[in-house]
C-alpha cells in the first residue's frame, strides 16, 4: 500500500486527520482520526490485522464518561462513508491531493469488499438454489420457542409446515446477503420474518381475512415491493402484493424467490456486516 503523510483539516469543533498508513504493533492499520475539544474526545477508523474494519472511540475530558469508550467492528461500507465525508470536506477546502487520496482509499476498500463476494453463476434457478444453500442457518431451539410464542401471542395459526419452515430458514441471510449489480438493487431487496418486524405483523393480521383457508403468517420476501408470505397447511407458500388482488402460490422458497427476483438476479453473496 502507498505510504502517506498525516493530513489534517478542521471543520467546526472537529479536526480530521488522514493518518499515515503505518501498521501498528497490534496489526491494526489506522486510517482516519477525528478529534475534538470541549469536550475532549476522539474517533479512529481503520483495518484490523484480519482485514475487518474497526471504529475506536475514546472520551478524554474526565472520568465522568470514561466507560463510554469502546472499540467495535464496523463494515467496510461504514469506513468508505467516512472517507466520502472527508472527500467532501477536503474538496470544499480546495485540498485536491487529499481528495484524490480519499478516493483512492475508497477504491481499495471497495476492492476488498468485492474480493469477499461468493459468486453465483448459472441459470436463475441454479443461482437461487446455491444462494439458499449457502445462506441456510437453522435456528436454535430457543429461537423456535420464540417464534411459537410470537404466533401464540398474536393469535396466529401455526401449522407444522410453518414451524419447520422457520426452523430451516429462520436465519436466512442472517449472516450472508445477496449482492446485486448496484447498491440500490441490494437496498431494495427485502427478507424479514414477521416475528422480527412488529410493523409487518400488524399488516399481516389485516390480510388474514383474504384467505379461504387457515394460513400461518411467515414474513415478507422480495425485491422493491416485497410479498407478504403465508403458509398453507399443506406447505404451499401464499403471497400477497399490495399492488394486486391475486394471491400467488409457490411450492418452494426457491420458486418464490425466483419469481420475486426475475428482473434483478443476484450475482453473489457476502457477509452481511460488510454492507451495513
Amino acid at each position: 500500500m502507498i505510504r502517506y503523510e498525516n493530513r489534517q483539516l478542521t471543520d467546526g469543533r472537529w479536526t480530521y486527520t488522514l493518518i499515515a498508513l503505518v501498521v501498528q504493533e497490534d496489526g491494526h492499520l489506522p486510517m482516519i482520526r477525528k478529534t475534538a475539544f470541549a469536550p475532549a474526545e476522539w474517533y479512529e477508523y481503520g483495518l484490523r490485522k484480519d482485514d475487518t474494519a474497526y471504529e475506536t472511540y475514546r472520551w478524554c475530558e474526565n472520568d465522568l464518561y470514561a466507560e463510554s469508550s469502546y472499540t467495535k467492528r464496523i463494515s467496510k461500507k461504514e469506513l468508505i462513508r467516512e472517507f466520502e465525508t472527508l472527500c467532501s470536506l477536503f474538496s470544499r477546502n480546495g485540498q485536491e491531493e487529499e481528495v484524490l487520496r480519499c478516493r483512492k482509499m475508497t477504491e481499495v476498500l471497495q476492492r476488498l469488499i468485492e474480493a469477499k463476494i461468493l459468486p453465483l453463476t448459472g441459470t436463475p434457478r441454479e443461482r437461487i438454489e446455491t444462494m439458499l444453500e449457502l445462506a441456510r442457518q437453522p435456528v436454535s431451539q430457543e429461537e423456535i420457542v420464540r417464534f411459537c410464542e410470537f404466533c401464540k401471542a398474536n393469535h396466529f395459526p401455526l401449522h407444522p409446515h410453518a414451524a419447520l419452515f422457520f426452523q430451516t430458514w429462520g436465519h436466512l441471510f442472517y449472516s450472508l446477503w445477496p449482492v446485486f449489480d448496484t447498491e440500490q438493487e441490494a437496498a431494495d431487496f427485502w427478507f424479514s420474518f414477521c416475528c422480527d418486524n412488529p410493523e409487518l405483523t400488524e399488516d399481516m393480521k389485516e390480510d388474514l381475512d383474504r384467505f379461504s383457508e387457515t394460513v400461518s403468517p411467515i414474513g415478507s420476501i422480495g425485491y422493491y415491493y416485497p410479498a407478504s408470505v403465508y403458509m398453507a397447511e399443506d406447505g404451499r407458500l401464499l403471497c400477497i402484493h399490495d399492488y394486486e388482488d391475486e394471491i400467488r402460490e409457490f411450492r418452494s422458497l426457491a420458486e418464490l424467490l425466483e419469481s420475486e427476483l426475475v428482473t434483478h438476479m443476484p450475482r453473489g453473496l457476502i457477509q452481511k456486516e460488510e454492507l451495513i
